[in-house]
């Protein structure tokens, strides 16, 4: 099943301890909600007025800067091996060398350039927002944002930040089956987001500009959906963008949210490696565990086979029929990275 964890790493023995803060924190904010309340106001009213976030492409540049911030972060969490899920860590090197400030100005910018073209000629439109402000505005191009009068209120704000979470991870985990099923989607957009030697935050964004649309579509429809307040799609964005860089970091920390938070409904580290290294025709969803174990159930609820060897072949199998045999994967190993893992393991 793919509810087990690959990694014999076990988790911090204060896990417990830190699961019983978190509790303690959450009835602290609940008794003093009010006084949360009357701060979250006066960040808002802050916020709402300051000239750099009412820019439209506030977003856009917040989402860059973050995820570069976060990259860096992981990149000094490497030169620990403990962390690390892959087993050959001097390889590593190899890829940490080549991390710098024009490497993270370069990602920024391709990144970035599309959607700060979108963002002045594409509507912005907020939940908490009057439809009839937006049918007055005048204009095909806009420099600032209409935003909400008022702060949503603490509820609201984690409702709406945690709901756009759940229903983007339920949109990508559909476009994920799509792109490793359908042979043209996988050969020529999400092949590039799988051909690399190993895993790191970095490789996060290491995305054809197809998919890398789609996945930020999919954040912006979870978001419609939900009518997120501004604060609500920056609380959001915070939450994705870690949630991306961590699994595609190739380290299993052993204090981290998919350790912290019970039952085992989260994916981590350890397992997105093993989506990408080993078996690719699993953990399409990419951060909860209810879809992928509700697939597998169904594979084998309605089949008599075993749910792995009875789970539909997918686009690698195209590729491996077209490449030379000669060049053939060692068992395990994922197809588009066999001159790799052969240049790596030489």
């Amino acid at each position: 099943m793919c509810s087990s964890a690959p990694s014999a790493r076990q988790p911090s023995p204060y896990i417990p301890v830190i699961r019983l803060a978190l509790v303690f924190l959450c009835c602290a904010a609940y008794y003093y909600a009010d006084f949360l309340q009357y701060l979250l106001d006066g960040l808002w009213l802050w916020m709402r007025d300051n000239g750099a976030y009412k820019s439209v492409v506030f977003e856009s540049i917040f989402t860059a800067f973050l995820g570069g911030f976060i990259t860096g972060m992981y990149w000094l969490a490497e030169h620990n091996p403990y962390w690390n899920v892959v087993e050959n860590y001097s390889n590593r090197d190899v890829k940490m060398h080549t991390l710098g400030p024009i490497s993270l100005a370069k990602w920024a910018f391709k990144y970035m350039f599309v959607f700060l073209v979108l963002d002045f000629i594409t509507p912005k439109r907020y939940g908490h927002v009057d439809p009839v402000r937006y049918e007055e505005r005048e204009g095909f191009v806009h420099f600032e944002r209409l935003l909400p009068e008022k702060a949503p209120s603490l509820g609201v704000l984690i409702y709406e930040s945690c709901a756009a979470l759940v229903l983007y991870d339920a949109i990508f985990f559909v476009i994920h089956i799509a792109l490793h099923h359908v042979p043209f989607l996988y050969l020529h957009i999400h092949r590039h987001h799988h051909d690399q030697q190993l895993m790191t935050a970095y490789e996060t964004d290491h995305l054809h500009p197809v998919e890398r649309v789609l996945l930020v579509g999919s954040g912006n429809e979870a978001l419609r959906v939900v009518g997120a307040h501004p604060l609500s799609r920056n609380v959001f964005n915070i939450w994705l963008i870690y949630l991306l860089f961590n699994n595609h970091s190739g380290l299993d920390f052993p204090i981290s949210w998919e350790k912290i938070i019970p039952f085992n409904l989260l994916y981590g580290a350890a397992e997105h490696e093993q989506h990408h290294m080993k078996d690719a025709r699993s953990r399409y969803q990419p951060f909860f565990r209810y879809l992928d174990n509700l697939l597998e159930w169904c594979l084998g609820h309605f089949s008599e086979k075993d749910p792995v060897s009875n789970r539909p072949s997918d686009a690698h199998d195209v590729q491996s029929s077209l490449s030379d045999k000669a060049t053939e994967p060692q068992e395990g190993t994922h197809p588009t990275r066999r001159h790799k893992q052969a240049t790596v393991h030489k």
